[in-house]
């Protein structure tokens, strides 16, 4: 349904908005996140011609319509390479970096009812290290991470539950293989997540595709090799 209507949004902005004049419209931008709740997609951050965007973007799909909006109380940095997870009706923003502030290990709840972003204030002593370019899954009531790449511009190999309900986070230590990778998609299946794409350690493009199993093994295995 989600891949649906985000054909219908790009569609609306391509046929519809075509001769609407470019402040009416988000223009192109690069390493945004985009949010969905209730038929209403959340354009928010990214990069337009090196320059970080600030702005949110409301498009709803009920009515067709799109427009500038401004949030209220906390006023999230204009980050990329940011992730984006819905939870109980608010969308959860991790990490991304901002030329002037750097590299985040932030955790923003953003409200799409109120247009209200606030940051949550972390209850653990541990957490991970800010990151960007890392992939996020919402599996119950927590939010995993995986990957990325940290203030050493090292790439990351570790994984982490963040619990909504708690605040707290915990790492997740596979049993087998620790994958660094950044730059990637990830998918949950059931009790499964699902990672491809994105670079290696090395740079080198990552082939394969790897399943990470949330049961008590916690392994990380190669799916299969995808070939030309």
């Amino acid at each position: 349904m989600y891949q649906v209507q985000l054909k219908e949004f790009y569609a609306k902005q391509n046929d519809i908005l075509h001769d609407v004049v470019e402040e009416k419209r988000p223009k192109k931008r690069k390493n945004a996140a985009l949010a969905y709740f209730r038929g209403k997609f959340f354009l928010i951050g990214g990069k337009l011609n090196n320059t970080a965007c600030k702005s949110v973007w409301i498009f709803d799909s009920n009515v067709d319509q799109i427009k500038l909006s401004t949030l209220n109380g906390y006023s999230s940095p204009n980050y990329k390479q940011h992730s984006s997870v819905s939870f109980n009706s608010c969308v959860y923003f991790f990490g991304g970096w901002n030329e002037t502030l750097g590299i985040s290990s932030d955790v923003t709840k953003f409200d799409p009812k109120s247009l209200t972003s606030s940051i949550v204030k972390c209850a653990s002593k541990v957490a991970p290290s800010p990151r960007y370019g890392h992939s996020a899954v919402v599996y119950s009531s927590c939010m995993l991470i995986i990957g990325g790449i940290d203030n050493n511009l090292t790439c990351c190999s570790d994984m982490w539950m963040f619990n909504f309900l708690s605040s707290r986070w915990e790492e997740i230590k596979p049993a087998s293989i620790r994958l660094a990778i950044h730059s990637h998609c990830a998918v949950l299946s059931n009790v499964h997540i699902i990672v491809t794409g994105g670079k290696l350690a090395d740079d080198s493009n990552n082939e394969d595709c790897w399943i990470f199993s949330l049961t008590v093994t916690h392994r990380m295995e190669t799916l299969s090799r995808w070939r030309d």
